[in-house]
């Protein structure tokens, strides 16, 4: 059996469909949350609201919670530069009924007042309310408010019972389309398939994508991710911004360049890919080249001896790579044929050594 019952957004909001647009309708627009949804619904209503004037307010105490400070950063940026005004570090607490100019208020744990006519709950989704109707306990399948228990094949704590969707358990980031089917396929076929036969339904590298103009990107691990990992000094970061490139000096009449970058991480002695960040035009479009790196556990030198389009969004993705792989000895040695790369192999097996040595003696 396979359990798909979905799930419900977590407070309710206001409806958007053709009967009822938000836009015409209402002055003060206010966004509960600071996910994905609320930066692509509020971007797309800032651009569509300045015929109308409508204001567009984010309240959230956090912007892309998970995502590096360099991607928050981003998106704060782009937001505000289309006019949508961010309150960030604060929730709201009260709505104001019935005042004597009949102009309501969104209060604000900072106290902050704000006018409103509308207010959207980006809240996200939750199965308790799909699952608690259910009665899964009487079949030995076993959830939380965070969804129905799996293993990595999407296998309840049942037998013979899978779950797929939103319903279950797997990691909040990445409950993405893209991810959604593919562990609908692999559990299907889990369900069917002998013991022996089963595979890993959760992919481990899913891309985050948010839509807005420009896009905003990652997968992998993040710098916290790493740090934890590897420990401050056991990987690699660099970012490199488009603001000054030629092709940012092409299109900067026509779009916003300022918020654009791309940050690669990367294992220090080994130079494997760990993870990525960028904002730009084509960031869903370079964040899937690092995926690939990630599942073929690429290096920084595999990216930087691959030819790049030039000046291509993707080119950004390069210069970063090539910045990595070149930074010391083996890097450089590395780049000098076959021989090169022999000696560079021989440099890097030697510091790793020496790195274990020195983990060892603390």
């Amino acid at each position: 059996s396979i359990l798909r019952p979905g799930g419900h957004h977590r407070s309710p909001g206001s409806r958007l469909d053709d009967d009822d647009s938000l836009l015409g309708s209402y002055d003060d627009i206010v966004m509960i949350g600071g996910g994905a949804t609320a930066c692509e619904l509020g971007q797309s209503l800032c651009r569509l609201g300045r015929a109308t004037n409508t204001s567009v307010s984010i309240v959230a105490p956090e912007l892309l919670p998970g995502e590096d400070a360099v991607l928050r950063d981003a998106a704060d940026l782009l937001l505000k530069n289309d006019g949508c005004k961010m309150h960030l570090g604060v929730r709201a607490t009260n709505l104001t009924e019935g005042e004597p100019d009949g102009v309501r208020h969104l209060i604000l744990s900072d106290n902050t007042r704000i006018k409103v006519d509308c207010v959207v709950f980006c809240t996200g989704r939750t199965p308790e309310s799909s699952l608690s109707s259910l009665m899964l306990h009487n079949i030995g399948v076993e959830w939380s408010e965070r969804g129905i228990k799996v293993d990595s094949c999407l296998k309840t704590t049942a037998r013979h019972v899978y779950a797929v969707g939103d319903c279950a358990a797997v990691h909040p980031r990445d409950r993405r389309a893209a991810h959604a089917g593919w562990t609908g396929f692999k559990a299907v076929g889990n369900a069917f398939l002998p013991w022996f036969l089963r595979a890993q339904a959760t992919h481990p590298f899913v891309p985050r994508v948010i839509y807005t103009v420009p896009e905003l990107a990652s997968a992998g691990m993040t710098a916290k991710e790493c740090m934890k990992e590897f420990g401050e000094g056991g990987y690699d970061v660099v970012i490199v911004r488009e603001k000054g490139t030629d092709r940012a000096d092409m299109d900067n009449k026509e779009r916003f360049t300022e918020a654009n970058f791309i940050e690669l991480r990367a294992e220090k002695i080994s130079g494997r890919i760990l993870g990525a960040s960028a904002c730009g035009p084509a960031a869903a479009e370079t964040i899937n080249e690092v995926c690939l790196s990630l599942v073929n556990k690429l290096t920084v030198r595999d990216v930087a001896r691959t030819l790049h389009s030039y000046p291509s969004h993707g080119y950004l993705l390069h210069r970063c790579a090539t910045a990595m792989a070149t930074k010391d000895v083996a890097g450089l040695l590395s780049a000098c044929g076959g021989v090169g790369r022999f000696l560079g192999r021989l440099l890097r097996m030697f510091n790793k050594v020496q790195s274990l040595r020195l983990g060892n003696g603390k």
